[in-house]
């Protein structure tokens, strides 16, 4: 009696194990049904066009096809949630490019008026425009439909190259090596507040904040300081990654990626925790003129 007892209780034991197993199958395959593809979206300003790259799980890139619409040489490249890609260009304006079935840029029309822009950002609902020729940072309302309303210059500064948000406050680099930083407002204005001169040869090539640390550089190297809690960057000092002209940086997954415009490539590099770079590799893709990478991640239906 004992022992039909004992097949019993072993045999509820198994079919539980096995369904059990089958659920966790289910949830794995449907988990499997969602995937997600990231890609890497660079600008090529060389050949006027960008390059969409699937990103692989080691942090390169695989698959990379240019876009069939050419620009006019394009500077800037951001992909927004309502999968429109905003891209600028070289005195022709913005252009918004919704994306396709497969996440290309398609059907481009020009969005923006204006033809000077040089770095678009978007912040809390705000998209902030820096144009370079126009001495000035302008900020746009961003309807529902990704279309830029009630423009506004709000603030002046020479030569305007970048603009990062962190904080709630703007990090704005202009031409002349001088890093400006401002109080946001919710009305999407920013008010002036502290500033920094660096000394060096063209460090305003870009600026770059991630996880604290503020990045930029000049014609030499990439530099990174501390942020964190504080508003003015400190204890500034190399990454490790002594550049060839690097022109932009974006990171993904503590991975930073440079565009060398020189050498037509971008470096990948691994990111410590304290903000410096290692194991820095050339990305065997050749590039024209890297001007931009940004990074999107799509769910596969």
């Amino acid at each position: 009696m004992y022992l039909n007892i004992y097949k019993i209780i072993f045999i509820n034991i198994y079919v539980f194990l096995f369904n059990q197993a089958a659920f966790s199958s289910d949830r794995f395959n449907s988990y499997q049904d969602k995937i997600k593809t990231q890609y890497a979206y660079i600008v090529n300003s060389g050949n006027n066009t960008i390059s969409r790259c699937v990103l692989k799980i080691d942090g390169g890139f695989e698959k990379c096809i240019p876009n069939a619409v050419l620009f006019n040489v394009p500077i800037d490249i951001n992909v927004q949630e309502n999968l429109i890609a905003y891209v600028t260009t070289k005195n022709n304006g913005i252009k918004a490019c919704p994306l396709n079935s497969s996440d290309l840029i398609t059907n481009c029309y020009k969005i923006s008026l204006y033809n000077d822009v040089f770095k678009i950002t978007f912040y809390k609902g705000f998209v902030y425009l820096a144009r370079m020729d126009a001495n000035v940072v302008t900020s746009c309302f961003v309807n529902a439909n990704g279309h830029f309303e009630n423009c506004k210059d709000i603030i002046n500064v020479l030569s305007p190259t970048s603009i990062q948000f962190f904080n709630g406050h703007a990090y704005v680099m202009s031409n002349s090596n001088l890093l400006k930083i401002y109080q946001t407002h919710i009305d999407g204005t920013i008010t002036y507040k502290e500033e920094i001169q660096f000394i060096g040869s063209h460090i305003h090539n870009f600026l770059y904040i991630n996880n604290g640390f503020l990045y930029l550089s000049d014609d030499k190297r990439v530099y990174f300081c501390s942020l964190h809690s504080e508003i003015m960057p400190k204890n500034c000092k190399s990454t490790g990654y002594d550049n060839n002209l690097v022109w932009t940086m974006s990171i993904h997954n503590r991975t930073a990626y440079m565009a060398n415009v020189k050498s037509n490539d971008i470096s990948i590099c691994d990111i410590k925790r304290d903000g410096s770079f290692y194991n820095c590799e050339k990305s065997p893709q050749w590039f024209y003129m890297p001007r931009e990478i940004i990074f999107y991640t799509f769910e596969n239906e």
